[in-house]
């Protein structure tokens, strides 16, 4: 499967962005506990192979949901569930990924504004009409900003709006029938400390 655009361009992205915060850490006191996340877009996709050929098969909302704890200094882990409701006419082939992500988090503005990088390994469970369940292995890439409104609530998006928050790379080398993407764009969404 060729790789979009897109994901090059995120990837590429995320490496340009400074390794360190634009302010002193000593500044910006790290919240403790765990994140409960949920984000929503419009979601295009499954983006796969049937009956050889490449097709976006579905329109739909994307319904994303994470637990985040921390493990030490920043760096937090992820497990996630991504996946969407069909709007268009057709309710399969349907893809939902399964994934657990590694993140840094920087701070850009004291309290207020955070940088998380991240990337995980996860599983799409593919649907289609006619065909036993399908699983493949990917590679998930999140790059996301959080502006904190409240003492315990944030708000999620892209830090270049129009491109999503998180992309699951299928691993086509691994298990090439059975890959697949979903571009959700654009993602935004709320974060709780809890």
């Amino acid at each position: 499967m060729k790789v979009p655009s897109a994901v090059i361009t995120l990837v590429f992205l995320m490496f340009l962005l400074p390794a360190k915060p634009a302010m002193s850490q000593e500044e910006a006191p790290e919240p403790k506990g765990a994140y409960l996340t949920f984000e929503t877009g419009v979601s295009f996709g499954p983006i796969m192979v049937i009956d050889c050929y490449l097709d976006v098969h579905n329109i739909g909302v994307r319904i994303f949901s994470e637990y985040k704890r921390g493990i030490r200094d920043r760096w937090y882990y992820g497990i996630s569930f991504d996946g969407m409701i069909p709007i268009s006419d057709q309710f399969l082939p349907l893809s939902n990924n399964v994934s657990v992500t590694a993140y840094h988090r920087l701070t850009f503005v004291q309290e207020k504004l955070f940088l998380w990088k991240g990337l995980g390994l996860g599983s799409n469970f593919i649907f289609v009409e006619d065909d036993p369940l399908r699983v493949g292995p990917t590679l998930s890439l999140n790059l996301s900003m959080s502006w904190r409104f409240a003492p315990n609530a944030y708000f999620e998006f892209s830090p270049f709006l129009l491109l999503p928050t998180r992309l699951h790379i299928p691993l086509s080398f691994i298990a090439p029938h059975n890959a697949a993407m979903t571009i959700p764009f654009p993602s935004v969404g709320l974060k709780f400390l809890l």
